[in-house]
């Protein structure tokens, strides 16, 4: 089947965007289809992992990463994007990559189809 490659710069719970690129993710997945995300500017706060969903009965939306990762979904976050907001790389889920922008061009040219979420202008 064909390569999927979502770039994601939306936030957690802010809008509706994250919950549909997840949902488009599972769906691909279920059809058999490789999935790979590319997280940069804020997108990368989806993966902190001491986020809550509790007050509002969510499933925190870096559990839900985590379990796409399970299913062998690579998870690749711009390194510069998480060193200049200071997140370390101990508060993202085991097996996310840092990487470089250089990757995220790797990704698009092996990729058959590229969905970005890059929020609002």
């Amino acid at each position: 089947m064909g390569k999927l490659l979502i770039i994601l710069c939306d936030t957690p719970f802010q809008s509706e965007r994250v919950d549909h690129a997840l949902r488009v993710a599972e769906a691909a997945i279920e059809r058999g289809h490789n999935v790979s995300f590319y997280l940069l500017m804020d997108g990368i706060y989806n993966l902190i992992m001491s986020q809550s969903g509790e007050a509002f009965r969510l499933i925190p939306i870096s559990r839900r990463f985590k379990e796409l990762m399970l299913k062998g979904v690579k998870v690749t976050c711009c390194k510069l994007c998480m060193d200049l907001r200071g997140i370390e790389k101990t508060l993202i889920p085991e097996g996310a990559v840092a990487g470089k922008i250089s990757d995220l061009s790797e990704e698009i040219s092996e990729a058959d189809s590229v969905l970005s979420f890059t929020g609002e202008t």
